[in-house]
């Protein structure tokens, strides 16, 4: 090893020479400083130098320049360092010193590259991964410059880039330096997404009024992704937003999981309070229906299911279905006129309801009534028609009440009586229709020959009664063969009673000639007196007699009063009606003698 100091052979021996020089003054115990070279391939500082002190203790080393001294980052490469050691023995220090050198034979800096592949997740709630080369491995033993590292990434080998890395697989090279070494690490880089989504669940609901529950959540992710929101899965699976929910309490779990298969989950509860099925029943009264055309009830028809305003998106558990009874169950679906108590159970197979209410059916039917054809009658003025009416809740006509405004059995006056017929039923429904009769009967003529007067106590015109002080006009019988006039006489007693008796007899044979005739000529008066066939005749009035003349004046009176026959003027066209139709219906129209005079 070559002695510090010495560089040449002459150098050498004056080296030496001082040495011996030195020591023999000093003696064999002087103080001496050596140094030698120093080197190294892995350090760039040292802690210390190979300097030797001998024959003293107490000294002091100082190094030149003093960035070389131990501890101290040295440059690569060969240094020179001048150390002088100061002793401290003597009245005057003395000092010596020597030169050395130091190598640094490093050519690369001096780190651990990472793997070949390099698996690193993405940064917290973002979708990159930044890369910090300060993960690499440094080498002990080597200053750094105190920490002070610079690096440049470079993607593929090809370009500078940044060190921000979404998730995917880079091939890197990172050149690391301290401003005198570098070093190139080459390896795979490989960023991936372990971060689950973030999903937020609403609120639990709780609804009283329908099963139709609408939620709304919401989700992030570390790597925003539209597509991922048709990843969101529900459990129970049926129940997703807008889904039908079961009476009671449900928990609802919905999960999120990202392209990279990470999960998130949230849950909450959906309650369903619901009591019973959300319809609107009918009013409890005050519904009001008719009776079915032509029948005495109505048939009942279910309400239509309708649900309550705040309940519009119930959905019914299955199909609806009722149970319905009528009046506390006695009767069935034909309601009778009157109020009817109806209860209906109404179900979806999970929630029912009962609907309790009236029903008041009315008879708004009028009773049907049905006119005869018009009536025609020209040989009595007696007409009978009949008087009938059905009604839809009295189907053989009892419970109506039929009025006519004319009866039939009864006289009508001579032309044409328009009779009105107005039938009633039990709910005051009413039906009417009317019809003509037409009475046309045509008087007899009457003979060329005039009656003699008729004046007795008995036939006398004016009939005095201790009841009836009535004066009545006597009727005029005209006839086609004799014409018999009838005036009213004043009855003045005893006194004319030889003229009364020479003026009746022949009067009364002119009338039973007359009746003789009127018979023979009449086919209906002969078969009543029992003279040729019975066939029916025409009736017609003759004079103030449909049925001709009295055959004496007793009989006339009798008649008379009886019947008040209709009063004729001086021809047919002056008749009026006489108020005793009215009064006395009751005689017989087949019967002549019982007639009207």
């Amino acid at each position: 090893m070559a002695v510090t100091g010495c560089r040449s052979r002459a150098g050498c021996v004056s080296y030496w020479a001082y040495v011996i020089m030195m020591a023999f003054l000093c003696g064999v115990d002087s103080q001496m400083l050596s140094c030698e070279l120093t080197q190294s391939e892995t350090t760039n500082t040292f802690s210390s130098y190979s300097v030797n002190v001998t024959g003293s203790d107490n000294y002091t080393l100082s190094y030149y320049p003093e960035s070389f001294a131990p501890g101290q980052r040295l440059p690569v490469g060969t240094s020179e360092i001048n150390v002088t050691a100061t002793f401290a023995s003597g009245s005057s220090p003395m000092t010596q010193s020597c030169v050395f050198n130091v190598t640094v034979n490093i050519t690369e800096l001096p780190i651990e590259c990472p793997e070949n592949n390099d698996v690193e997740s993405t940064t917290p709630g973002e979708s990159t991964f930044q890369y910090q080369p300060s993960a690499i491995t440094l080498l002990p033993g080597y200053d750094y410059q105190n920490g002070f590292l610079t690096y440049v990434i470079i993607r593929n080998t090809s370009e500078e880039t940044g060190n921000f890395f979404p998730v995917g697989s880079y091939a890197l090279s990172v050149r690391y330096s301290d401003n005198q070494l570098e070093k190139t690490c080459n390896f795979t880089l490989i960023v991936v997404d372990t971060e689950a989504p973030i999903i937020t669940c609403p609120e639990d609901v709780e609804s009283n009024f329908t099963n139709v529950i609408q939620y709304m959540f919401s989700f992030t992710d570390n790597i925003p992704d539209p597509a991922i929101a048709n990843l969101i899965s529900y459990s129970p699976a049926s129940l997703v937003s807008g889904a039908r929910f079961p009476p009671g309490l449900s928990t609802v779990t919905l999960s999120l999981r990202d392209l990279a298969g990470n999960e998130g989950s949230c849950s909450f509860n959906v309650t369903i309070s619901l009591q019973e099925l959300p319809i609107v029943c009918p009013p409890q009264s005050g519904m009001e229906e008719t009776t079915d055309p032509g029948q005495a009830t109505y048939t009942y028809q279910p309400f239509a299911i309708e649900f309550q305003t705040e309940s519009s998106t119930y959905q019914t558990y299955s199909n609806i279905t009722r149970t319905t009874t009528f009046n506390g169950g006695a009767g069935d679906a034909k309601l009778s006129v009157g109020t009817n108590n109806i209860r209906s159970m109404v179900t979806d197979s999970v929630l029912l309801i009962e609907c309790a209410f009236q029903v008041d059916v009315i008879d708004m039917e009028p009773p049907v009534i049905v006119c005869p054809d018009d009536i025609f009658e020209d040989t009595t003025d007696i007409v009978t028609f009949a008087l009938s009416a059905t009604d839809n809740a009295h189907v053989n006509g009892s419970g109506v009440t039929v009025q006519a405004s004319s009866l039939p059995g009864f006289p009508f006056p001579q032309g044409t009586t328009v009779v009105v017929l107005v039938a009633t039923d039990d709910s005051d429904n009413t039906a009417s229709c009317s019809f003509n009769v037409t009475i046309d009967l045509q008087p007899v003529n009457s003979s060329t020959e005039t009656a003699t007067k008729i004046s007795s106590t008995e036939s006398a015109t004016t009939i005095s009664t201790t009841e009836d002080k009535t004066t009545r006009p006597e009727p005029i019988v005209t006839s086609q063969e004799a014409t018999v006039s009838v005036t009213k006489a004043p009855v003045t007693g005893s006194d004319n009673l030889p003229l009364i008796l020479g003026v009746t007899i022949p009067v009364v044979l002119l009338i039973l000639i007359i009746i003789v005739v009127i018979i023979c000529c009449n086919p209906r008066s002969r078969s009543i007196f029992g003279i040729g066939p019975k066939e029916p005749v025409k009736r017609r009035v003759v004079g103030a007699s449909r049925h001709g003349v009295a055959t004496d004046a007793i009989k006339l009176s009798e008649k008379q009063e009886r019947h008040a026959s209709l009063y004729y003027g001086a021809s047919p066209t002056d008749m009026v009606e006489n108020p005793y139709y009215a009064e006395n219906p009751g005689y017989d129209p087949d019967d002549p003698i019982s007639a009207p005079l």
